[in-house]
């Protein structure tokens, strides 16, 4: 059998920016299960997509013969996206997966009903769909999504960096700070946070400091402290707005990076990710940042160990791919009971 996973490239500086991560990160891993990448250039003008999406496909496509064709979703382009569904849907000697990174219906805030609806046509034009996890299984069967879904639970992450049991922080933040404006109500009394990204505030509290932005390769080495928190929004009391509602059914890239690296996380008590977590023993769960001083200072030596032993078998999975491996290994097992 034939197996394709689509490789994009977007064009421009990206050197520290994550965004591309997740996505070139499944590649890699399934490059070495014998999945070899499409190239889908979406650098390149409406008018050269026209011309050469059709052509590019062919050439790197064999349609002849059966296959395995992994989409990671979204493309941001309408046009290469409709290309490869007729491809998909005129050829039944494909099985179709489509890998959610991101859900336009979920995170765009002012996105139309018109939008969402096609987004799902979408969605259930393949054989299989690969979510985040169960809450956004949920909310998908319940917008209509017929399709059989596999639950991903988390991102793999290719990290080299040496995994290290040194402390100088106890809490870090690694993101698009953006989306952190609640850093500059979190008041920390005896203990410190470290905050790596780009869009630097202008001020932060005490016991907060900033410590740079760097390539998703270089930032794990940056983190070296004993939890890393997973916040958006502008609230220390719960994850708000439009940042906090996408946290109810995705799975933050930022989650893999931490464990990873072997840290384990702070998460939101009402994410979607809340209940994985703690029964994982990769972290604790809290229901805002009010009191973060005593419920750090309430983890025994004992309780932290063993979180941090849990974190550093994850991480070696998350290092090896085994997430979108076994995932796919499923999928595929599926497809031939099938037939």
């Amino acid at each position: 059998m034939n197996k394709y996973v689509t490789n994009f490239f977007y064009g421009g500086p990206s050197e520290k920016n994550a965004g591309p991560k997740a996505k070139s990160d499944v590649n890699l891993f399934l490059n070495e299960d014998d999945f070899k990448n499409v190239d889908i250039h979406l650098e390149y003008k409406k008018i050269v997509k026209l011309f050469l999406t059709d052509y590019q496909l062919k050439k790197q496509i064999d349609l002849n013969n059966k296959g395995i064709f992994i989409l990671q979703y979204p493309l941001d382009s309408k046009l290469i996206s409709n290309r490869i569904k007729k491809m998909i849907n005129d050829n039944d000697k494909f099985t179709s997966v489509c890998l959610i990174h991101d859900l336009k219906g979920l995170r765009v805030e002012d996105i139309d009903e018109e939008s969402k609806i096609k987004e799902i046509d979408y969605l259930n034009s393949f054989d299989y769909l690969i979510v985040h996890n169960q809450s956004m299984k949920n909310w998908l069967l319940n917008r209509g999504i017929s399709v059989k879904m596999f639950i991903l639970n988390l991102f793999d992450y290719n990290n080299p960096c040496e995994i290290s049991d040194s402390y100088e922080y106890d809490i870090v933040y690694a993101g698009n700070l953006i989306k952190a404006n609640f850093l500059k109500e979190l008041k920390l009394n005896s203990h410190k946070l470290n905050v790596c990204g780009v869009n630097e505030l202008d001020h932060y509290p005490d016991n907060i400091i900033y410590n740079g932005s760097y390539s998703p390769e270089e930032l794990p080495r940056y983190l070296n402290a004993k939890f890393g928190l997973v916040w958006d929004g502008d609230s220390i009391k719960n994850c708000s707005g439009n940042y906090g509602h996408y946290l109810k059914y995705n799975t933050p890239h930022k989650i893999s990076l931490y464990l990873s690296s072997g840290i384990p996380v702070i998460v939101w008590k009402d994410s979607a990710m809340s209940e994985y977590i703690v029964n994982n023993n990769f972290g604790i769960s809290v229901d805002s940042l009010e009191s973060i001083d005593e419920i750090l200072d309430s983890i025994s030596i004992k309780e932290y160990q063993s979180m941090k032993d849990s974190v550093l078998e994850v991480a070696n999975k998350l290092r090896r791919g085994f997430f979108i491996k076994s995932t796919l290994n499923n999928i595929m097992e599926e497809q031939k009971n099938n037939f």
